[in-house]
């Protein structure tokens, strides 16, 4: 009688895959994490070192309360003198032609008490001279300070700026700062930002931006010359 039962097959069933996180070490991920923390905690350490330090240089040289320098009263001869110079401006700008206007520091001062555009720099600036070396100025400024700069101090000396045209707008560079009985380290002056800057965006300087050609100090006056603008 025949044997009707199948022949057995040599194809086995496959192992079941090993679990990958069978026999698996914890320690490449913990030393990860250590060294994780350990580059978090130094870059802690720096920045709270390098916070104390600066502090405690912008204090050497600062003080916790503005000091209120000279306001110019202007006569009536000397407000009609500057805004004249400053209407020839406007109309060499708004008829697109070259000129050239000088500014002297009584100018300056004139308009910072009578321009509404200047009213942030009454009590705050004072021009004091303009030579070759720039605009020498009496200053009140405020410095934030403190952990995450939450803290005000004031920088209360005599600033030493040139005028510059760049960016489509003129700043008035700091070269040099002076505070009585102390010193301003160099590097502080250098990355000390402009301290004034003209908004292009405001009414008139939006108008006349545009067509000044040069901003410099010649001799004892400020100059600005416009220029021909191209018309399209």
């Amino acid at each position: 009688m025949a044997d009707d039962t199948p022949p057995a097959s040599d194809t086995t069933a496959p192992a079941p895959a090993p679990d990958p996180g069978a026999g698996s070490s914890p320690v490449p991920g913990c030393i990860i994490l250590i060294t994780a923390l350990v580059v978090f905690g130094l870059l802690a350490t720096v920045f709270t070192v390098v916070f104390h330090k600066q502090s405690r240089l912008i204090d050497g040289f600062t003080v916790a309360a503005p000091t209120e320098v000279p306001r110019m009263t202007p006569t009536q001869a000397q407000i009609n003198d500057a805004n004249r110079k400053l209407e020839d401006l406007l109309l060499a700008t708004a008829r697109n032609e070259m000129d050239r206007v000088t500014f002297t520091a009584d100018d300056l001062n004139t308009l910072i008490a009578t321009q509404d555009l200047l009213a942030d720099f009454r009590g705050q600036t004072f021009i004091r001279s303009i030579s070759d070396k720039g605009i020498e100025a009496e200053m009140s400024q405020p410095l934030r300070s403190g952990f995450l700069r939450q803290g005000l101090r004031y920088l209360n000396g005599v600033f030493r700026v040139k005028p510059e045209l760049t960016g489509g707008t003129v700043v008035f560079k700091v070269v040099d700062i002076e505070v009585t009985g102390k010193e301003v380290p160099e590097g502080f002056v250098q990355s000390y930002p402009a301290f004034m800057k003209i908004d292009p965006k405001l009414s008139p300087f939006d108008q006349v931006l545009p067509k000044l050609d040069r901003v410099y100090v010649e001799g004892d006056k400020v100059v600005v010359e416009t220029r021909v603008a191209l018309l399209r």
